[in-house]
């Protein structure tokens, strides 16, 4: 009986499989928001609950799947620099990471209070972005957080038009969860059995 019940151990842990999925994060209104900068800010830890969300800037016009969001006003002279975070929860590892994204003028994206990029040309821009997979803690939660200005990041101020939007996609390697159960139900039974024979 216990050599039957390794084998058939055996059987279902080669059967056992991860299931591959894609996660598109998007720019839009669930995103916290705030003008001011605070220590910390980019951390999981941080309490975002007196920051508002993100405003929607130009309508039904999207970017890859991202609106175009700000805090405040798509244009004026007291909103240049806006500070945005999201907590990001799922379970498995992350194989890639990509990001593309339009702002006008800069940004700098952190995540898990790690700074990934940084970019600081003075002007609306556009491109696209590998990301290293080791930033992302796996089976967790994990903050993404971009700070953007209209103008230069060391120095914002008013050039006319502040906006950003953005799609993410992360190929997640998430683990079966009927398989997984399978096995478990498995050790039970033999536990069960084994414990039968005392």
């Amino acid at each position: 009986m216990r050599n039957l019940f390794i084998i058939c151990l055996l059987a279902i842990f080669s059967l056992v499989q991860a299931e591959v999925i894609t996660l598109n994060i998007l720019s839009d209104t669930t995103w916290k928001s705030t003008n001011t900068s605070y220590a910390s800010w980019a951390t999981l830890g941080f309490n975002d609950s007196g920051w508002s969300t993100a405003d929607n800037v130009n309508g039904t016009t999207t970017y890859s799947g991202g609106y175009y969001i700000w805090e405040g006003a798509r244009t004026g002279t007291t909103n240049n620099e806006v500070f945005f975070r999201k907590i990001i929860s799922f379970t498995g590892t992350v194989l890639s990471a990509s990001m593309v994204w339009v702002v006008d003028d800069d940004m700098e994206m952190y995540i898990n209070n790690t700074q990934v990029y940084r970019e600081t040309n003075g002007g609306a821009e556009s491109g696209s972005m590998t990301i290293n997979p080791t930033y992302f803690l796996s089976s967790s939660q994990n903050i993404i957080a971009f700070h953007t200005t209209d103008g230069d990041l060391p120095s914002p101020h008013d050039q006319g038009d502040q906006y950003f939007a953005f799609n993410i996609t992360l190929v997640v390697d998430v683990p079966e969860p009927s398989t997984v159960l399978l096995v478990g139900l498995m050790l039970a039974a033999y536990g069960f059995f084994k414990f039968r024979k005392h």
